[in-house]
């Protein structure tokens, strides 16, 4: 931390959750040594207990510990010793629950369960260390959707008993525990969260059940997919789909991501698109997920290609832009699919947002593609898709919400690129019509600002159309404007008479603001 200057220190699970801005200053951390850690915990105990405790873990029950052991591990032998030192458990004993297989572990504990345990299993799996109030809702929906899914066609499903079983019961069956602390948004009030009491077995137990129970592959892919569950946990439905793929056996790995990606839900194709990201970015499965986004690319549905035109602007937009280039115009003409185009257009304005040292590169490319001659079908896609992100970086789409790149700063940084995509936009048969209503809109209320509000530039309406027109003619005035008002009447002449008089609006807003 001192190497890098650090006055704060923030500690997150990923670093994916860390901001762009602050991507430099990111140090990975690595755990100390295993019997370092274990010695750290027996300290914490009584002195009596220390010092038997202690010959316990340097003696046969320290054999089952190596250097590398995950921290969670090093913890549990320090308790296991702990017990021992107290005589609650034998050196045996202590030394087969250390080193035995946590899948045992796991199909001992689950033994004579219901859908009542499984589900708050699976949900704590899911969603450790989240509030516990939450938590249990999901494990409620879940337990659900077994159930409907066990019952036959002709019944309906009847209400569990209200007081069926009690919270620390079905915490003690299923090895969890709550952890109260203070409310992180309410000063004074507090909260629990939920983990299990073994700290290496939400990975496990959620694959444990994925190997041994078939039939619930479908039900818990749909439980991941509630959009209330994806909105608000979006990285835990994202590492269990990670922890599955990885590290459990299967034929064909992606399976489930292909499943996501052929649906026509926009919120499942994004999350199968991040999910392949963490799975090539941290579980070291580049190949497979390359291959499976070039089986898309060339031979997949529309949806298919919607998700690797999204999945590729997630993983390459700032490493290689050419790479996200070339594999979305290979998507563009290959469908002329609505869904696929819309996909590659948002992909390529994320690059804009995501990689500024590269937005040279992209609208370049872009001019590239809008100077194509109008064609149909798929042919026509890369030519339709750069005039749209055109029509965004000049400000001839309004961004009500703010999103992605500003015009403004396309403008002022890449005023040649901009023009030229703003100029071929304006000139198309169907874009320029869409263009013209927006600019006339503006032109509408910049009409009654006053020579004040322009000369202050409070008036945004008459900023936005200056700027945007600057780009086909930087001085207004008649005499340096009127060729290009000729050559946008010639192109729709219906729109003469509005054509005409958004010009002349202009042309006072920058005389009033010169």
């Amino acid at each position: 931390m001192r190497s890098v200057d650090s006055r704060l220190v923030i500690i997150v699970d990923h670093e994916s959750y860390v901001p762009r801005e602050a991507g430099y200053r990111i140090v990975r951390m690595s755990p100390p040594n295993a019997a370092t850690i274990a010695l750290a915990v027996i300290r914490r105990r009584d002195e009596d207990v220390q010092v038997t405790a202690r010959e316990v873990l340097n003696g046969e029950l320290g054999i089952g510990l190596n250097e590398d052991d995950p921290p969670d591990k090093a913890v549990r032998a320090a308790e296991l010793a702990i017990a021992v030192a107290n005589k609650e458990l034998t050196t045996a004993a202590a030394i087969e629950l250390l080193t035995e297989n946590i899948d045992q572990t796991i199909a001992t504990t689950y033994q004579d369960w219901s859908v009542l345990e499984f589900s708050m299993m699976l949900a704590v799996a899911v969603l450790e260390n989240q509030p516990y109030d939450e938590v249990a809702e999901y494990a409620s929906e879940l337990d659900e959707l077994i159930r409907t899914a066990e019952l036959p066609p002709d019944e309906e499903l009847s209400p569990r008993e209200v007081f069926a079983k009690s919270k620390q019961a079905v915490l003690r069956d299923v090895g969890a525990k709550t952890v109260v602390r203070e409310h992180p948004r309410h000063p004074g009030l507090q909260e629990e969260t939920i983990r299990f009491v073994r700290q290496d077995w939400a990975e496990a137990a959620l694959c444990h059940v994925w190997r041994e129970y078939l039939s619930v592959h479908r039900i818990l892919l749909s439980w991941l997919c509630v959009p209330a569950l994806l909105d608000r946990f979006p990285s835990a439905c994202i590492n269990a789909l990670c922890w599955i793929i990885a590290k459990t056996p299967a034929h064909e790995p992606l399976r489930m991501i292909d499943q996501l990606a052929a649906s026509r839900s926009h919120a499942k194709r994004k999350l199968a698109s991040w999910t392949l990201v963490r799975l090539a970015k941290d579980h070291d499965l580049q190949p497979v997920v390359d291959q499976t986004l070039t089986e898309w690319v060339d031979t997949g549905s529309p949806t298919r290609k919607a998700t690797a035109a999204m999945t590729y602007a997630l993983r390459y937009s700032k490493t290689d832009p050419s790479l996200v280039l070339d594999r979305l115009h290979a998507i563009l003409v290959k469908t002329d699919s609505v869904v696929a185009r819309m996909s590659v257009y948002h992909s390529l304005l994320f690059t804009l947002e995501e990689a500024p040292p590269h937005r040279s590169t992209v609208l370049s490319e872009l001019c590239a593609w809008s100077e194509t001659a109008r064609r149909t079908g798929a042919d026509d896609g890369p030519r339709q898709v750069a005039l749209k992100v055109g029509m965004w970086v000049s400000g001839l789409t309004p961004n009500a919400n703010n999103i992605y790149v500003e015009a403004a700063e396309m403008i002022t940084e890449h005023s040649t690129e901009v023009a030229v995509l703003a100029e071929r936009a304006l000139l198309d048969r169907d874009f320029g019509p869409v263009a013209l209503d927006h600019l006339f809109k503006l032109a509408g209320v910049a009409y009654y600002s006053t020579a004040e509000q322009a000369e202050q530039g409070t008036e945004s309406a008459g900023v936005e159309l200056v700027r945007s027109l600057t780009l086909l003619a930087p001085d207004l005035r008649w005499w340096a404007s009127w060729r290009k008002v000729v050559a946008l009447c010639r192109r729709h002449p219906t729109r003469r008479k509005p054509i005409r008089w958004i010009f002349k609006v202009a042309r006072r807003h920058q005389r009033w603001s010169a």
